[in-house]
């Protein structure tokens, strides 16, 4: 027995004993909820009639998420989740990622906006015109919750250069002025 499925058991033993409040009915579902299973699983035909190529992901003891290859781009593959998060692969290979991040509140301009981070990692592969092999650094961008309209970054352009913090200040005030936000 999966120890999801004996937690959610106790779960419902522990709402018999204690009564059928709507409390406790609120907690066992949110117990239930966070122990559910969210691995996502496709049968044969449904595979076969994609029209797009489909890979099942697991990181650790998470669920398994599965991705569709979004485009080719030379030697490297994107795939995209159905959350928006890409990989890049090359030859197998991942060497970048974007969207795992999280959700967090930005200050611009004097307005509280919520943003979701996203962190790209930049590599340069042995075929680099830079004398060092293997840099790599992290550009940060910062879209907007809701809109998704990228409010700021702060990029690395190459891996000795300065760090460029950028702030759409007229993307930012139409955004605010969308959401009905006041200073």
């Amino acid at each position: 027995m999966k120890l999801h499925t004996l937690f959610a058991l106790s779960g419902v033993v522990c709402l018999f004993l204690s009564g059928c409040s709507t409390t406790s009915l609120a907690y066992y579902n949110t117990l239930k909820l966070a122990l559910k299973d969210r691995t996502v699983s496709y049968t044969v035909e449904e595979i076969a009639a994609s029209k797009a190529d489909l890979m099942q992901i697991k990181a650790g003891d998470r669920d398994a998420a599965s991705l569709a290859l979004a485009y080719i781009d030379g030697e490297k593959y994107r795939w995209v989740s159905g959350d928006k998060v890409i990989f890049t692969m090359h030859h197998g290979i991942i060497v970048k990622t974007e969207g795992l991040e999280g959700e967090e509140t930005r200050e611009y301009l004097g307005f509280s906006v919520p943003v979701i981070k996203v962190i790209e990692t930049v590599d340069f592969s042995e075929y680099t015109p830079f004398i060092d092999v293997g840099l790599s650094w992290e550009n940060t961008y910062f879209l907007h919750k809701y809109s998704k309209e990228l409010l700021a970054s702060k990029q690395q352009f190459s891996p000795e250069g300065d760090v460029y913090d950028m702030v759409y200040l007229s993307r930012v005030v139409r955004e605010m002025k969308k959401q009905g936000a006041t200073q």
